[in-house]
């Protein structure tokens, strides 16, 4: 049911059903309550700060977020990894990241995106690496950091030609374009 809930929450947000999928993510957190695995709760709250975040509510997003990366502890399997893609607490760094942007704290957003990049790395997991250097890697371009842009994106090249994941390499080769120009 969890990852029934998952899947439609991804939907309705790719869709820019932001609303609907606040409340996917909210029925996807109740059911956590009765789940032995504590990372699912964790999972529902990023999920909704995310929808939050969407839906223009940086500070409810932020705290959601914030939630997340505080109780995240690292787990004795990865099971989550299987049902949900990401890490959660790289996830809701990478969000984090970009709710401080947004809010007016480039050197917090800055700080948050190279901790998700750090977590990332410890997972040893390759969606979740390039996931997190594709966050870092628009922070730093918004923020101005062009010397962490380059480091983040020619690694998220790396990584992704190298696992052959075309989605993440197509962004790394927007991102040294930028840099490029």
């Amino acid at each position: 049911q969890l990852r029934s809930l998952s899947g439609l929450w991804v939907f309705h947000s790719i869709a820019g059903a932001h609303r609907g999928a606040l409340e996917l993510a909210q029925r996807f957190h109740g059911l956590t309550a009765s789940q032995p695995d504590a990372m699912d709760r964790l999972v529902g709250e990023q999920m909704i700060g995310v929808s939050h975040f969407y839906l223009g509510d940086l500070a409810r997003a932020r705290r959601h977020f914030e939630r997340v990366l505080a109780d995240y502890v690292a787990p004795d399997r990865w099971s989550h990894f299987i049902r949900f893609h990401l890490h959660p607490g790289t996830r809701a760094g990478g969000f984090l990241s970009g709710a401080l942007w947004l809010q007016g704290f480039p050197d917090q957003a800055m700080r948050a995106s190279e901790r998700s990049v750090a977590e990332a790395r410890a997972t040893n997991h390759a969606l979740t690496l390039t996931y997190a250097l594709d966050q870092a890697s628009v922070i730093a371009l918004l923020v101005g950091d062009l010397a962490a842009a380059e480091r983040h994106s020619t690694t998220l090249l790396d990584e992704s030609a190298r696992r052959s994941l075309t989605r993440w390499r197509s962004h790394a080769l927007f991102f040294q374009a930028v840099l490029g120009i």
